[in-house]
């Protein structure tokens, strides 16, 4: 079985500020999850507040309430302008590189899947 890596105890501390981004004057927290609507890929995030309504807005957001889950698809040019809100030893910036990539290459490209 694989080992964790060896980091101090404070990169395990703040698990649940991990992914947490500002956009305008909107908060997020990213998953690692990204989501196809409509032919393009996004990144999909949790959010706090007044509950949008499903569809998209102005900026491109894609807003879906699932179960008691409030969900945003971020696109890729709004990703790219994300404000990290917390010190957390850079697991939010690798977070947002991450999708960034994988939501950029997926997006170039048409995307199959193919099932042995």
């Amino acid at each position: 079985m694989a080992q964790y890596e060896k980091k101090p105890a404070k990169f395990y501390e703040f698990a649940n500020k991990v992914g947490c981004i500002k956009l305008g004057e909107m908060d997020f927290q990213l998953c690692d999850h990204v989501q196809k609507i409509k032919g393009t890929y996004y990144a999909t995030a949790f959010y706090e507040g007044d509950v949008k309504p499903d569809g998209k807005d102005a900026h491109g957001i894609y807003y879906k309430k699932i179960s008691n889950a409030d969900l945003a698809f971020l696109p890729e040019d709004l990703l790219k302008q994300a404000q990290i809100k917390f010190d957390d030893m850079g697991q939010t910036d690798d977070m947002v590189a991450r999708l960034l990539k994988t939501i950029t290459e997926l997006n170039l490209q048409e995307y199959t899947r193919e099932v042995a």
